[in-house]
């Protein structure tokens, strides 16, 4: 069970990887003048939605544990990401000091 789990998690991680740096360098690029944290948005649902699909879809009988404090890490990973996209869109585009990046 756990060398078909680990071949999903490898196969789905790697379709991610192909699709989402297109998937969302087309919605920046059409959202650029109008909304353009529409794609950091969509990255954080995402997310978001990850977690509740590892917290509710799990088994219940307990062989996958999510618990509350899972669920904040996810949070504060997708706010880490989004704030560290816009530092650099913000030191690249806004010409904010480089001090932004770290």
């Amino acid at each position: 069970r756990q060398d078909r789990l680990q071949g999903a998690n490898a196969s789905v991680g790697s379709i991610a990887g192909i699709a989402s740096p297109l998937f969302f360098g087309w919605v920046y690029a059409i959202t650029i003048g109008t909304a353009p944290g529409v794609s950091f948005l969509i990255a954080a649902a995402i997310l978001l939605a990850s977690a509740a699909i590892g917290r509710y879809g799990a088994p219940k009988d307990g062989a996958i544990c999510v618990t509350p404090m899972t669920i904040i890490v996810y949070v504060a990973a997708a706010l880490a990401e989004i704030a560290g996209c816009f530092a650099f869109w913000a030191w690249l585009r806004l010409d904010k000091s480089p001090l932004w990046l770290v």
